[in-house]
């Protein structure tokens, strides 16, 4: 069975944002929109995608930095939380 366009979409993007997710580091949905091109609500859903089985069932961390900013990173196996 073969991908619909938006399913193909959404693929890409998430492998967009995979690339930088998966470094551990702590990202804003901005520093994401200002590597990938993406929109930040784009990245958000996408970063929720991760944490489904179907991608993986990554932990994926958030903290606030303030003034309604929130950085998050995927945790890797392994990695010191």
């Amino acid at each position: 069975m073969s991908e619909t366009k938006e399913q193909q979409r959404r693929r890409l993007k998430r492998e967009d944002i995979w690339r930088y997710a998966r470094t551990g580091e702590w990202w804003t949905l901005y520093d994401l929109e200002a590597r990938t091109g993406h929109p930040v609500q784009s990245i958000s859903a996408r970063l929720r995608d991760f944490r489904k089985a179907r991608y993986g069932a990554w932990t994926v961390e958030r903290r606030y930095q303030g003034r309604g900013l929130w950085e998050y990173r995927v945790v890797l196996e392994g990695m010191a939380t």
